[in-house]
């Protein structure tokens, strides 16, 4: 078997994204070249040569064996899935995620998939981007690729359409799945309707959970996790920043000061005003810091600038 690429290597101007699947005939790669995406198809036996349907199809030669590129634009899931003998789980599994919240979109519309024609995987298309979309050509009616749910049809529900995908899922890659994936296929394809995720939207955010991060996310994770993480994060910067710029700004004042005035020891009345408050995309405040006495300024500083303040009273400063 030959060497796996890493995301990031360059064959004949393709950029490598992903590893789709390995296998003993062929490795194949999600890769990017002009800013659309292309399945690069590594050939490992010489006696083999994908069954490609695409026209634009680019074959060569390289130190490391022959290639085979084309544009992942309309090429079917069952075609993928026959180049290779295992596709990789956060390569398949975050496109099903993905999947699965577009299907959630048509539930909040009340339509239900499984209704009109059983979800096959000969339906199942890649985008321009290299994503899952479900076609709405007509495909074939072989039972291998396609999942047909347990219910009647005047039964079905969004959750039907739950079992087709998380059975399409499982279909393809395998049993041998980590523990936390295999529960929620377990539960997405439970023979009672009641025990699975309502719709796509909460199979989506289930599969999310738990699956790898893939190489280059297109979509946005919905794990809620990782919101407050990041929220967490622009706080601490906030806040360490804003103790940096108070620092600062008393600094400053004090060393003007102790260089224009005999050295006393008196407690001076230190005003912060906000001249400037701007919550345009970012929390951002301009200060003026003023010192006084006997109603005559000492010193004033309206350049500093951070995130936010609360208050400051006074200042001690030797003059």
């Amino acid at each position: 078997m030959a060497v796996v690429l890493k995301p990031g290597a360059v064959v004949q101007g393709y950029n490598v994204i992903e590893l789709v699947g390995d296998g003993t005939q062929s490795n194949v790669y999600l890769a990017e070249r002009d800013n659309m995406m292309h399945w690069l198809i590594h050939i490992e036996s010489p006696d083999w040569e994908p069954n490609v349907r695409s026209a634009r199809v680019e074959r060569f030669q390289t130190e490391d064996g022959n290639w085979v590129a084309l544009e992942a634009s309309g090429t079917r899931m069952v075609e993928l899935a026959s180049w290779v003998d295992k596709l990789e789980l956060p390569f398949l599994g975050w496109r099903w995620a993905q999947l699965a919240r577009e299907i959630g979109f048509a539930h909040t519309k009340d339509v239900v998939l499984q209704q009109a024609r059983p979800l096959s995987l000969e339906r199942l298309v890649f985008n321009r981007q290299g994503e899952l979309i479900v076609s709405q050509t007509d495909s074939s009616t072989d039972d291998e690729y396609t999942f047909l749910v347990p219910e009647q049809k005047r039964e079905m529900t969004p959750a039907s359409d739950v079992f087709a995908l998380g059975a399409s899922l499982r279909g393809l890659a395998g049993e041998n799945l980590p523990r936390d994936v295999a529960k929620v296929l377990e539960r997405a394809t439970s023979p009672d309707a009641t025990k699975r995720y309502r719709n796509g939207k909460e199979f989506c955010e289930a599969l999310a959970e738990v699956l790898p991060d893939p190489a280059r996310e297109k979509l946005a994770s919905p794990r809620k996790r990782s919101v407050w993480k990041w929220a967490i994060a622009v706080g601490v910067l906030v806040c360490g920043g804003l103790a940096l710029c108070v620092a600062l700004a008393i600094w400053l004042i004090s060393s003007q000061l102790l260089l224009t005035e005999p050295q006393t020891k008196k407690e001076i009345p230190l005003r912060v005003t906000i001249l400037k408050w701007n919550v345009e995309g970012k929390c951002d405040a301009r200060v003026g810091v003023r010192a006084a006495e006997g109603g005559f300024v000492v010193t004033t500083n309206e350049g500093a600038q951070f995130a936010a303040i609360e208050s400051i009273n006074k200042l001690t400063a030797g003059i």
